[in-house]
């Protein structure tokens, strides 16, 4: 995707939750459709009480965008 910065691998972007993933893609593709330059997906795992958390989220002009709000 033209525009599309990422700062992890499409292996990451498999282990996130599907819709929440998808969602923010969608986002992330429309905002850069409307001109926002440098949308960065951010995706992330971390261990908490030996269960693997994942978490998604947009980033631009130093705004985080998390559709999810968990």
């Amino acid at each position: 995707m033209k525009g599309w910065l990422s700062n992890r691998k499409e292996t990451i972007y498999l282990s996130v939750s599907q819709q929440a993933a998808a969602a923010s893609r969608i986002l992330g593709c429309f905002l850069i459709t409307q001109g926002y330059a440098n949308v960065r997906y951010v995706a992330g795992e971390r261990t908490v009480n030996e269960q693997c958390q994942t978490h998604v989220c947009l980033e631009w002009d130093g705004w985080i965008i998390d559709i999810t709000a968990d």
